[in-house]
């Protein structure tokens, strides 16, 4: 009788419902797993009775999540960085976080053949750049972009909401502070505020001033809004970099905030519970995008997911009266106000 043949990594891929690259990505260490593909793998090897052994002399790099940005959003990439170590704080991949600043493309290219990561998070604004994504492609780095549809907030809606929940509280001239024309994720933003705007009526042209994500731009932006006449009676902004930046224009041109004028970010990073007095932003779930984020990598999960997006209410923001700014936050910092006909995270 011929000796029982030993199980292979077909057979392991069988039984763990997995496809044998996924095996062999395991077995190799060349890659991340996600713990409970891992966990179905090992099940399936302990039931088969299917031993791998690494070579003493492969000298395999562990596995490298790199974490792509460059510098214009500290706050968002602060919040991302802290959610992906949280995941992978239980063993697996590493996370290295790199700054592609002045020549991304460059950048990008010479680490890739330094240090070969298993994966790549591209934060917006660079998540929008396709050459950079492509690079990664190339290289045989799966890369994840959040921000980017299916994989971010409804933008241009919860912009609008956040213009017409201002209305409704009576502010009627309602400026902008935009983002870079590059990113889809601002641009959406401002087509969201131009769409609420129109819907109500609005005359004259849009007060929009671009800015770049920056919180220096957010000042620029700020001082010129703060010297329009009639003023704008609230300022949205298209993150909350920008929106502390137009806090601190008020601040040096003696502009009370919110007696005299209303600001409002977007994202709701940490940063936004920190400025003084405490930023009203419309909250983007970036923690559970980069999860996903993380996910696509690990298990090459392709489906689209459009997350929820509420407003973080705290004390950048009064009532308008038709004779002022209340002198009072509209209402407790803290507070949420959810907004109806959101798609949950799935």
């Amino acid at each position: 009788m011929p000796p029982p043949s030993r199980p292979t990594m077909d057979d392991v891929a069988r039984l763990a419902g997995v496809s044998r690259k996924t095996v062999s990505r395991l077995v190799n260490s060349s890659a991340t797993i996600s713990e409970h593909t891992r966990g179905l793998i090992e099940a399936a090897m302990a039931e088969l009775g299917f031993a791998h052994r690494q070579p003493a002399s492969a000298g395999l790099r562990p596995a490298l999540i790199v974490l792509l940005h460059d510098g214009s959003d500290p706050a968002l990439a602060s919040v991302t960085e802290t959610e992906l170590l949280t995941q992978l704080q239980d063993g697996g991949p590493a996370l290295a976080v790199h700054l592609l600043a002045a020549d991304p493309a460059q950048r990008l290219q010479r680490f890739l053949a330094a240090h070969r990561p298993s994966g790549a998070i591209l934060l917006p604004p660079l998540s929008s750049d396709p050459a950079l994504a492509q690079m990664c492609a190339a290289a045989g780095v799966p890369c994840s972009r959040p921000g980017e549809p299916g994989l971010a907030c409804d933008d241009r809606a919860a912009m609008a909401e956040l213009v017409h929940w201002l209305a409704a509280e009576g502010h009627r001239r309602i400026g902008l502070v935009a983002g870079p024309e590059t990113s889809p994720g601002p641009r959406l933003r401002e087509q969201g505020y131009l769409d609420a705007m129109a819907d109500r009526g609005g005359r004259g042209p849009p007060l929009v001033v671009s800015g770049n994500g920056t919180f220096e731009s957010g000042i620029e932006a700020g001082l010129l809004l703060l010297d329009v006449s009639p003023r704008p009676s609230a300022i949205v902004c298209c993150n909350d970099e920008m929106a502390a930046g137009v806090l601190h224009a008020a601040a040096r041109t003696g502009t009370s905030v919110p007696g005299e004028i209303s600001v409002v970010g977007f994202g709701d990073t940490p940063l936004a519970a920190r400025t003084l007095p405490p930023l009203t932003s419309m909250r983007v779930p970036w923690a559970a995008i980069a999860r996903e984020a993380l996910t696509r990598i690990t298990d090459g999960a392709t489906a689209r997911h459009t997350f929820a997006a509420d407003l973080s209410l705290r004390g950048s923001v009064s009532r308008y009266t038709g004779e002022g700014i209340g002198s009072d936050p509209l209402i407790p910092p803290g507070r949420a106000a959810h907004f109806p006909g959101r798609v949950p995270p799935a």
